[in-house]
């Protein structure tokens, strides 16, 4: 028989009336189950079963909706107070040579579960958001994001999901038995952890080096290839190698001299430092910061001053680095592009496309405003 750590949530009654049958049962069968929980969790519980009480997180409603933004600051200055609960939950799990951890929807238990290395089983109806395939009308997929992402941070990377309307998501390892990578995982590792030492150690060309990784994985059918090369963001990798081929020419045309040229014709000494951001800003959001705008124009900051009849280089090039920088995450640049390929359904892909670029355009112009007020000050300083 087992030694299970048992986590219920205390919001509401619903966890707790749940883990009040399964623990009737997992005691009938013989286990010693000990009860963590807090607040009307542990009320409900203590009549028939001795539970020890730990910190709860407590989430923040207003007209019977939860607030994320008012449950974060309402939980931001309990975690010096949850990072003690934490420890001392990990001192008894010890004690009482637990095998096993059970939460419902409690994440304590699950983060000490991880950390003891030991098997996490989730039983709770929350995670049918995350692991059953759910269609959502338009205005609400993005509370429908929020909330998956909730679920997911409640308890983290468990190893099973019992769910309440009969789904598993998995199936339960066995209390105290080890959790073993298979052979194509095993083998994926082994081929990535080769990649990231030829290209680091060696120096050799990151992208004909994941070509020829991609291809041993292939022949060693450590996955269906025709599956993987499916689902590969094709649009994303497509629109970026031609943003990346675009800039190239630009930039072997002379293309960004005729900006620095046509920038220094139309700022002042007064005007310089919002002007240079709000264009490196703009150039930023279709090609690489690092790769292109800094080494681009970095280098025409004293013929740009020159040009302009006056102006400080430091302010300008502190311009050129923020006014690039802040439009990082458009989707035409590598980050946001990554970011994009990264969501799986068309419809949120399309719209967090739209989203990012927004920001992106956006952050061109509180780039701009920021170094012409703030650059020269910073510069003096």
């Amino acid at each position: 028989m087992a030694n299970i750590l048992y986590g219920v949530n205390g919001e509401g009654s619903g966890h707790s009336s749940r883990a009040h049958e399964v623990l009737k049962h997992l005691q009938a069968g013989g286990h010693t189950v000990h009860v963590v929980s807090f607040d009307r969790g542990r009320k409900n519980l203590s009549a028939n079963f001795e539970v020890t009480d730990i910190f709860g997180l407590r989430l923040a409603y207003a007209k019977n909706r939860v607030r994320y933004g008012r449950t974060v600051l309402r939980n931001l200055f309990k975690v010096p107070k949850a990072a003690r609960s934490m420890r001392r939950l990990q001192k008894l799990a010890a004690q009482w040579k637990i095998q096993l951890v059970i939460t419902d929807f409690e994440p304590l238990s699950c983060l000490v579960g991880h950390q003891m290395r030991l098997p996490v089983i989730s039983i709770d109806n929350q995670h049918v958001l995350v692991c059953g395939e759910i269609s959502y009308p338009r205005g609400y997929r993005r509370e429908a994001a929020v909330a998956r992402m909730v679920t997911r941070l409640m308890t983290p990377r468990a190893d099973a999901h019992d769910l309440a309307g009969g789904h598993t998501g998995g199936t339960a390892p066995i209390a105290g038995a080890e959790i073993l990578l298979d052979r194509s995982q095993l083998l994926t590792i082994g081929v990535i952890s080769v990649w990231v030492v030829a290209v680091v150690g060696f120096r050799v060309n990151v992208g004909l080096a994941a070509f020829g990784a991609a291809t041993i994985l292939a022949l060693a059918r450590a996955a269906d290839e025709s599956a993987a090369v499916k689902r590969m963001p094709w649009g994303i990798i497509i629109m970026v190698s031609g943003i990346s081929v675009l800039i190239g020419v630009l930039e072997k045309s002379g293309g960004m001299e005729l900006f620095a040229a046509l920038l220094a014709k139309l700022a002042t000494p007064a005007t310089i430092n919002g002007s240079i951001a709000f264009i490196t800003g703009l150039i930023s959001t279709w090609s690489s910061t690092s790769g292109v705008v800094l080494p681009a124009f970095l280098p025409t900051v004293p013929s740009l001053v020159s040009q302009v009849g006056g102006g400080d280089p430091l302010a300008v090039a502190l311009s050129i680095n923020v006014g690039s920088s802040l439009v990082d995450v458009s989707p035409l640049s590598t980050l946001g592009a990554l970011c994009v390929a990264a969501v799986v359904d068309p419809p949120e892909s399309r719209r967090l496309f739209r989203q990012l670029m927004i920001w992106g355009l956006s952050m061109s112009v509180v780039g701009a405003v920021l170094c012409q007020l703030l650059a020269g000050v910073l510069a003096r300083a």
